[in-house]
């Protein structure tokens, strides 16, 4: 439907047009013939040919401008409905609130970390780091623990509840092989409903030992690899062995950090730093929330009356032109 932001000027229309009526017949009639002699002194001659079909022809493009100019000057606009997408504030806290950062803690309880190293024995040095890890954490962060050894072990589902992951983490006790596969499929299942919420999804993985089937989980790690989930990787033991080559290589396939301790209170320190660097991805967590809205947008139409009014004007003059053709 069309709009006007200055209606009022509409109302000129009236008399404007009367207004041009009045001095096309009654002024033409004693103006033009004299203006048209001193231009031409033959028409005194000659004469002038009846224009009659042609006055009333351009009287209609006299009026056809001032219409058109006053519509213009109305300033008309239609109005039209489309959808935009936008992101608000308001939808990022909702988010936020719904799917937090989340971490899944990978601890390896096979047989190997009964050894000792200095500080202690690896399994507690391990039990320790990740009781300091949980205790830097921010609050939003949920976390979640896998035990494992050449299976599953225990798990612990993804929680902001703390106390039942450190009470399952008291009971372990090391034994048995170590395997990858396993412990890695389970966490990538625990952080696939994360990320479908866009949020922020990392796994720490602590082992000391070459898995028995390295290799075989490298599906896993190119699709946690896309879907932004990292792993960072933390090998007790020295740092020149196959273990540690192997750990490295599953944190830089999937984007993540890996580290390398001998001693109880380096694995400490590490874990400390772990929990620093994932405070500050919860801080900076940002969801990508695309909402729609229809809304109304104006589309000014003065441009078109006055491009109208224009080709009426010059249609008007090319008329005046031909009206003043004289006839022998």
């Amino acid at each position: 439907m069309l709009r006007f932001e200055n209606p009022f000027m509409l109302t000129a229309v009236i008399p404007l047009a009367l207004l041009a009526t009045y001095t096309h017949f009654r002024l033409h009639s004693r103006i033009f013939p004299r203006l048209l002699r001193l231009a031409n002194p033959m028409t005194k001659v000659v004469g002038l040919q009846s224009r009659k079909n042609k006055r009333v022809a351009t009287l209609m493009l006299k009026l056809a401008v001032i219409s058109l100019v006053c519509l213009a000057a109305a300033s008309p606009y239609i109005e039209v409905e489309k959808v935009v997408a936008q992101e608000t504030e308001a939808e990022f806290r909702e988010a936020l609130q719904v799917a937090g950062p989340a971490v899944v803690i990978v601890l390896d309880v096979s047989g190997s970390m009964a050894d000792t190293i200095p500080g202690g024995v690896k399994i507690d040095a391990a039990k320790s780091a990740v009781k300091r890890f949980l205790d830097n954490l921010p609050d939003n962060v949920s976390v979640g623990l896998i035990a494992f050894d050449d299976k599953i072990r225990a798990v612990v589902p993804i929680s902001s509840k703390k106390a039942r992951l450190v009470e399952v983490l008291e009971k372990l006790e090391p034994g048995g092989g170590t395997m990858y596969t396993y412990p890695l499929r389970v966490a990538l299942s625990m952080l696939k409903p994360y990320r479908a919420f866009n949020a922020s999804s990392t796994v720490v993985f602590i082992s000391d030992g070459l898995p028995a089937d390295s290799g075989l989980y490298d599906g896993l790690l190119s699709e946690m690899r896309k879907l932004n989930v990292s792993v960072h990787t933390v090998y007790i033991g020295p740092g020149g062995d196959a273990g540690a080559a192997e750990m490295k290589r599953v944190a830089s396939l999937t984007g993540g950090l890996s580290f390398n301790v001998e001693d109880a209170d380096s694995l400490i320190n590490v874990f400390e730093g772990l929990a620093r660097t994932i405070a500050r991805v919860a801080v900076n967590y940002k969801a990508k929330v695309v909402v729609t809205e229809k809304v109304k947008e104006k589309i000014s139409l003065g441009w078109l009356f006055l491009t109208l009014a224009a080709a009426a004007l010059t249609s008007l003059l090319y008329a005046r032109y031909r009206v003043l053709g004289l006839t022998v």
